[in-house]
């Protein structure tokens, strides 16, 4: 599957064509020092939330493990604090033509979008105003512990089930 933006940190393309991809908000310091996207915290949410969408949906999530998807971001570059003064883009970029171009053609493909974070959401709806996109998409909240609440490791199991059922539903 080809990437019509730069290839690095902001995607992760499977060895074989899926039908399931999640796009984020964007790369951040910890994806930039791994060199793939959802590092850190949110990688980690998420490893957890595939074992939760197998389980209940394993005809779509046919895998419990992440190398199996596509994994992308509506922004391709890096943003944290230290290094571009903010964490996520302006919508204007996300939607920029060309930006959403080059989101269109790495999930034009997928049957299944789930698209984590309200800016994921803003461009994945451009993409399917835009480029008639035709995947089913689920929006849900970013991965990251911050997005779902900053629950205790008591709780946190319970955030992520609420989370993958808010997928299922969707789908």
């Amino acid at each position: 599957m080809p990437t019509y933006r730069e290839s690095g940190c902001h995607i992760a393309v499977p060895k074989v064509q899926s039908k399931v991809g999640f796009v984020y908000i964007c790369p951040g310091r910890h994806e930039e020092k791994l060199g793939k996207p959802c590092a850190g915290q949110t990688g980690v949410m998420l490893e957890s939330a595939l074992l939760l969408l197998h389980a209940k949906k394993p005809e779509i999530f046919w895998s419990a493990e992440r190398q199996h998807y596509l994994i992308t971001n509506a922004w391709p570059h890096v943003e944290y604090k230290k290094k571009t003064d903010r964490s996520v883009p302006l919508v204007s970029e996300i939607s920029s033509h060309e930006n959403l171009e080059g989101l269109y053609h790495e999930i034009k493909l997928l049957r299944y979008i789930v698209a984590c974070g309200n800016l994921a959401h803003v461009a994945v709806d451009r993409c399917r105003k835009a480029f008639h996109l035709e995947s089913i998409v689920a929006k849900v909240s970013h991965t990251s512990r911050q997005a779902l609440g900053c629950p205790t490791n008591t709780v946190l199991p319970i955030r992520l089930d609420k989370w993958a059922c808010s997928v299922i539903k969707q789908f």
